[in-house]
């Protein structure tokens, strides 16, 4: 079964100040979930974003893709730039007054490697529709928004340099009988 993408989803990005040091965070909005279509396989795909020198984007899923439980809403973060690519990444619901609902946070995982031959990683079963849809679970505004945080965790771009070990393997070897051809030494 394949994908099928939704031709007029309404999404929008915006980048809030990351919580954390170190992790970069993008929040997307999705208009009017509630008439997005619940078929399986249908998704809608975010505006691209970047982290760590790659383009990324939302694969949202509001009827599951196909390997989901019937009802759950499946949530992917994809690899639009290269092919191989290593991220750890959370991906966060809100409630429509901005406090954390679901977090799912990945380990390190290499897109695109043998391990996961796939440029989109994430949740089949992220969280029940039905869940979102329940008004007395203030999830969506007024609007039917629903919203969702993708945080990345930035590669450190420092390079290491390790300390040269010339002037104590010298050192050493000056100062051992076995290898030293002359030997000084000084007294007072």
């Amino acid at each position: 079964m394949s994908k099928v993408r939704i031709q007029n989803a309404k999404v929008s990005i915006g980048c809030p100040p990351s919580p954390r040091e170190g992790w970069t965070s993008h929040r997307f909005n999705i208009r009017e979930f509630r008439d997005l279509t619940n078929v399986k396989t249908q998704y809608a795909e975010a505006p691209e974003f970047t982290c760590n020198g790659h383009e990324w984007a939302l694969e949202f899923y509001p009827g599951g893709n196909n390997l989901a439980t019937e009802g759950c809403v499946s949530i992917y973060v994809s690899l639009h730039s290269g092919k191989n690519a290593s991220a750890m990444y959370e991906i966060t619901l809100l409630d429509k007054f901005g406090n954390a609902v679901r977090v799912k946070q990945s380990t390190m995982l290499c897109f695109g490697s043998v391990t996961f031959n796939s440029v989109a990683i994430g949740w089949h079963n992220f969280i029940k529709r039905s869940f979102i849809l329940d008004a007395s679970n203030n999830i969506l505004d007024i609007n039917g928004t629903l919203a969702i945080v993708v945080s990345m965790k930035e590669e450190s771009t420092a390079v290491f340099v390790p300390q040269n070990p010339l002037l104590n393997t010298v050192q050493e070897m000056f100062n051992d009988d076995k290898t030293a051809d002359v030997c000084f030494e000084v007294a007072n």
